[in-house]
């Protein structure tokens, strides 16, 4: 989901936007791949995303001889295309599939006259719960710190804590290994610029939502030239964010 959101703001950032490129003129060893099935706290199942790049700008979209199918012991889903800003993801769900531990397959099945990429594995990651702060908080970029409690911390997988919210530039902060919170100091929020045209200016209150997320690399298939599989679990929260 990062690395999506990066690329796509790439493609606002550049002239000619991003550009697109069949997977029948790609081989398999030319394909970066960017795969991640997240589990979101009080969620129904566990979601699948697939981006294949060839460099930074230029997507991957799959000829008629190719498909992308994520399973599990027992569900499976095949992947559907999903376009945003000019990014091409693949998209899917596994309804019911959302155990710690849990290992997803992702095949990237090809025609006659390609390798195809079988077996790219993860273990779906151990949940995570955002104890602090309370809902609906109301915190002051300038003056205040927001602590931000987790449970759940002990499992494996490094945590990161991020934030967005329409008066506000994005950003995320780290959970140090074997801590349970961590702490955002005044100041690290910051607003949008006065002459930022997506948002209200500096001086305005939004909703800010935090985003706590528990991510574990899996295995790549070595068809790919490139690229990484993560598991991830997540827990939102909304507060208010003031000047």
């Amino acid at each position: 989901m990062w690395r999506t959101l990066l690329v796509g703001a790439c493609c606002l950032l550049v002239a000619d936007g991003c550009s697109s490129v069949d997977s029948t003129k790609i081989r398999t060893g030319g394909l970066r791949a960017a795969i991640a099935v997240t589990v979101a706290e009080g969620g129904s199942g566990a979601q699948v995303e697939v981006t294949l790049n060839v460099g930074t700008l230029t997507y991957v979209k799959l000829g008629k001889a190719d498909s992308l199918v994520a399973t599990s012991a027992t569900s499976s889903v095949r992947l559907r295309k999903s376009t945003v800003l000019g990014n091409i993801a693949y998209l899917g769900k596994l309804d019911g599939v959302r155990a710690a531990g849990t290992v997803v397959t992702i095949a990237f099945k090809r025609g006659p006259d390609d390798t195809s990429a079988p077996n790219s594995t993860v273990a779906l990651a151990a949940p995570v719960h955002m104890s602090n702060p309370s809902a609906g908080a109301t915190f002051s970029r300038s003056h205040d710190t927001v602590t931000v409690s987790i449970d759940g911390g002990a499992a494996p997988g490094a945590i990161t804590v991020g934030w967005a919210g329409p008066c506000v530039l994005g950003g995320s902060i780290d959970v140090a290994p074997g801590y349970s919170s961590v702490s955002i100091a005044a100041h690290s929020i910051v607003a949008r610029p006065a002459s930022s045209p997506t948002g209200p200016t500096r001086a305005d209150s939004c909703p800010l939502t935090l985003t706590t997320t528990r991510q574990t690399e899996g295995h790549l298939d070595p068809a790919y030239g490139s690229g990484a599989i993560y598991g991830r679990a997540t827990s939102t929260r909304q507060i208010i964010s003031t000047p």
